[in-house]
């Protein structure tokens, strides 16, 4: 298992997150905010229990999250900062949005503005 550094990044690495969500009503998260533990603390055993208790509540979903994260940055590679795709239940994305705007732009199935 290897853990994120300060210093050294790579592209897809699983970097265990406290996240603070936001809603501004609707079906979906308006907005979050993800803090990587190793702000809180550098002891590696703490990270790693983290990751593995991540990886354990992911189990009960049908598709693995880190997964689908790794699929969003290759279908949208220009995403840019601050915005956001918005998925369904099955993870399906259905819409694209900034985090700063209250409405979305649908995407047809292809993942393509409607």
């Amino acid at each position: 298992m290897q853990f994120f550094h300060v210093n050294k990044s790579r592209f897809f690495e699983k970097i265990p997150c406290s996240c603070f969500f936001c809603y501004e009503g609707g079906k979906y998260h308006s907005s979050f905010q993800p803090h990587p533990l190793y702000w809180g603390t550098m002891d590696q055993q703490e990270i790693g229990e983290a990751l593995r208790q991540v990886e354990e509540d992911n189990r009960e979903n049908s598709k693995d999250e880190w997964e689908v994260l790794k699929e969003i940055a290759q279908k949208f590679p220009d995403l840019g900062n601050g915005n956001m795709i918005l998925l369904d239940e099955n993870y399906v994305p259905f819409g694209k949005k900034n985090y700063m705007d209250s409405n979305y732009q649908a995407l047809n199935q292809q993942g393509e503005p409607c």
